[in-house]
């Protein structure tokens, strides 16, 4: 098997998701605390945050296996995509991409919007170098079509 042109990391995504959690978790907190105190005997309140908590835990887990589980590997002429999560294993031929898009530039990460021929899409959330991985595709292009 051939070693990877580049990976996409996910490392500046992660490092922000662990800054922003204790902020995330102390605005729970208090959302809760003022419920309980604008309706001291609604029994349903505690009900309501146990509901909320569990959805933000569920986000954040799925984020985190996100980031942690989405693999992406560049070769030079194609692309591999897995995320076991969801049972996805694609291979992407590099030819098959109409138009690479960064939503963000100079941002520490990105998303990544792959537009193929056929129509379709791809997404790639929170790539850390998102202009870089895009230039990175961009020059696979350009190489296979030079080579054809």
């Amino acid at each position: 098997m051939t070693k990877p042109i580049h990976v996409i990391t996910r490392q500046r995504h992660l490092d922000h998701f662990f800054k922003v959690i204790p902020f995330i978790f102390g605005i729970f907190v208090m959302q809760c605390f003022l419920f309980k105190s604008i309706f001291p005997n609604d029994p349903s309140i505690g009900n309501m945050c146990f509901f909320l908590g569990s959805a933000i835990l569920l986000l954040l887990s799925l984020f985190l296996q996100y980031d942690l589980q989405h693999k992406v590997h560049i070769y030079e002429n194609y692309i591999t995509v897995n995320f076991k999560l969801l049972f996805i294993n694609k291979i992407i031929k590099v030819t098959d991409i109409k138009e690479v898009i960064v939503s963000e530039q100079n941002a520490p990460f990105a998303n990544i919007l792959l537009n193929f021929f056929d129509g379709s899409k791809m997404n790639f959330y929170f790539v850390d170098e998102a202009e870089k991985v895009a230039r990175i595709i961009h020059a696979q292009q350009n190489s296979y079509s030079q080579a054809a």
